[in-house]
């Protein structure tokens, strides 16, 4: 459990910085001190890691739309007495926390059962993988948020930036398995997966599983060069 805690840190403090944020946006103003910037933020990031300490242990029901209503229910009637507002905006804020710092980021990370209990299987459009760029913006915007009451300039030029970025990204991952399907038209495709190398963000991964070869390669956003790696008899 230990070396999977320490595999998923970069994971988890996307989770905390993401949930931190949003929690603050949904719940402090302009007009709000610094220990209430920081307070909300906290409860942010506690929040989104109680859909994965569960996972844990194999439980993974906290990752399903189905039971994020009830959840941010519990969270908000949890925490009505250290935030001034009504339950049902805290309610709708905590799930909003919820959905973008927890299941968003697994979505488009490793996967989230996102249908549990009607199916098990979880599903992905993954985009980032250990994306320094994406955590060192989201760094940038909880600090400045935390020291800054003027922000509106700063968050809305960050939030393009991201929006720039993971859009980007998810034209090339579309791009690259579109050639991909078409230049291995020849084989039984039966499963096209595409995954960010770890870093910065600018190399696509591919592994294409036919009836008969698993083939392995990697290419960079932007380039028509589709580098084949490996091909191996399928097990």
């Amino acid at each position: 459990m230990f070396q999977i805690m320490i595999e998923h840190i970069p994971s988890s403090i996307l989770h905390a910085l993401t949930g931190a944020l949003v929690m603050d946006i949904f719940f402090s103003s302009k007009d709000s001190g610094q220990k209430q910037h920081f307070t909300t933020m906290a409860l942010g990031a506690i929040f989104v890691f109680t859909l994965d300490f569960p996972k844990l242990f194999g439980f993974v029901f906290t990752h399903s739309l189905v039971f994020v209503p009830f959840i941010g229910l519990v969270l908000a009637y949890g925490t009505r007495k250290l935030l001034n507002f009504s339950l049902a905006s805290l309610w709708i804020g905590i799930m909003a926390v919820l959905l973008l710092g927890g299941i968003t980021i697994d979505f488009i990370g490793n996967g989230a059962h996102l249908f549990y209990p009607f199916t098990e299987k979880a599903l992905s459009f993954t985009l980032i993988k250990k994306d320094i760029w994406l955590i060192a913006i989201l760094l940038f915007l909880v600090l400045f948020r935390l020291f800054n009451r003027r922000t509106t300039a700063v968050m809305a030029g960050g939030f393009l930036i991201i929006a720039l970025g993971l859009g980007v990204k998810s034209y090339t991952k579309v791009t690259l398995e579109n050639a991909l399907a078409e230049k291995f038209s020849h084989t039984s495709i039966q499963q096209i997966i595409t995954t960010p190398a770890p870093g910065i963000g600018i190399k696509w991964k591919f592994s294409i599983d036919t009836k008969t070869t698993l083939i392995q390669g990697n290419t960079y956003i932007g380039s028509s060069k589709i580098l084949t790696e490996d091909i191996r008899p399928t097990p």
